[in-house]
C-alpha cells in the first residue's frame, strides 16, 4: 500500500534530534569491494536500479575498515538522522544537514553485517557526476526501525483494506515487540464508519503449535470515525480483553497483561490485526469483521 511506509514513520515520530554536526566523506581507500562475495542489496524508495549498482561498490569500500562481512546493502531515498546517537530511530525529526563541496543529498545507505547487530548509517551526496557516500556511523537499529521494506499482511473487504505492518519478523524474547494496524478506504470522498469508542483496530496473539492465544475485545459502545481515503485509521500494535482465570493458559496471561510492553515466549507466533466496524449509525447492521496476520519468530 503506498502510504504504509510513511505512515509507519510518522506514527512512530514523537522526538526530535538536536542539530547535526557536520560530517565528512566516507574515505573511498581499502580494498576493491569486488574481491570479495557481494551482499544482497534492495533498492528502494524510488533511486534508480543504475544509482544502487553504482554506489554499492563505494559504500563496501567505506565499510571495509570495521573488519566485518556485509551480508546485506539498502539502498533508499531520503535521509536518515545525520548522527549517530540517533541513527536508525524513526523517533527522530532533524534539521537538514548540509551536503559535501556544495552537492545535493539523491540517497541514503544501510548495511548490515555477519559478526553484528549494529548497521553502518550513510547519507549519499551528489557532488558533480560523482556519488559521495558520507558514513554517519554505526549503530544497532531500534526495533522500530525497517531495514528495507516493512513486512505486512493486508485483506480486502469492498472498498475497505486492513493491513498489519511489522518493522520485522525476527525478534527475541527480550525485544518489546511493536506495529501499526491501518485500516483505509480506496472511496473517493470521505465515508464515517461505526465501531467501539476505543477505536476499531484491535490485536490478538497466538502461538504456533502451541497453547497460548491472546484474544481481543472491544467495548459495546458505538462511536463515529471518519475515515478519509487518504488517510488511513492507525493503531499501533496493543492488547485488548483479559483473564477469567479458567484458561488453561491462565498464568501466561496474567503475565502478558501486567507487562507494560508486549514480550512473547520463544517460539512461533501469529499476530493478527482485527478491525470490527459497521457502515450503518447505531452498529445495527453491515459488521465488518477484517483479519490480517503476519507470523513472527521469537528466540530466547
Amino acid at each position: 500500500m503506498r502510504h504504509r511506509l510513511a505512515l509507519l514513520l510518522v506514527a512512530f515520530t514523537v522526538a526530535a534530534c538536536a542539530t547535526s554536526p557536520s560530517v565528512a566523506p566516507a574515505e573511498t581507500g581499502g580494498p576493491s569491494a569486488s574481491s570479495a562475495s557481494k551482499p544482497a542489496m534492495e533498492c528502494l524508495g524510488g533511486v534508480p536500479q543504475a544509482t544502487c549498482d553504482q554506489l554499492l561498490p563505494l559504500v563496501l569500500t567505506a565499510v571495509t575498515g570495521s573488519g566485518w562481512t556485509p551480508t546485506q546493502v539498502w539502498i533508499s531515498s531520503g535521509l536518515l538522522c545525520p548522527r549517530e546517537d540517533c541513527l536508525f530511530d524513526p523517533n527522530q525529526n532533524f534539521p537538514m544537514p548540509e551536503p559535501p563541496n556544495g552537492g545535493q543529498w539523491v540517497a541514503n545507505a544501510e548495511v548490515a553485517f555477519a559478526q553484528t547487530d549494529k548497521h553502518a548509517g550513510f547519507q549519499v551526496a551528489q557532488v558533480g557526476s560523482d556519488l559521495v557516500p558520507v558514513l554517519i556511523g554505526y549503530r544497532v537499529p531500534l526495533l522500530t526501525w525497517c531495514s528495507g521494506t516493512c513486512p505486512s499482511a493486508s485483506v480486502t473487504d469492498g472498498p475497505f483494506q486492513l493491513e498489519l505492518v511489522l518493522p520485522h519478523l525476527d525478534w527475541k524474547t527480550t525485544d518489546a515487540i511493536t506495529g501499526l494496524g491501518l485500516l483505509s478506504f480506496e472511496g473517493s470522498v470521505t465515508t464515517t464508519i461505526y465501531g467501539s469508542g476505543e477505536g476499531v483496530i484491535v490485536f490478538s496473539f497466538d502461538e504456533v503449535g502451541g497453547d497460548r492465544h491472546v484474544g481481543w475485545a472491544l467495548t459495546a459502545d458505538c462511536s463515529p470515525h471518519p475515515l478519509d481515503p487518504a488517510t488511513p485509521l492507525t493503531a499501533p500494535l496493543s492488547r485488548s480483553g483479559g483473564v477469567g482465570g479458567n484458561e488453561p493458559d491462565a498464568a501466561f496471561l496474567r503475565s502478558f497483561y501486567a507487562d507494560p510492553q508486549i514480550h512473547l515466549p520463544a517460539g512461533a507466533w501469529d499476530i493478527t490485526a482485527i478491525a470490527v466496524f459497521s457502515e450503518v449509525e447505531g452498529c445495527s447492521s453491515s459488521t465488518h469483521t477484517m483479519k490480517a496476520t503476519e507470523r513472527i519468530s521469537v528466540s530466547g
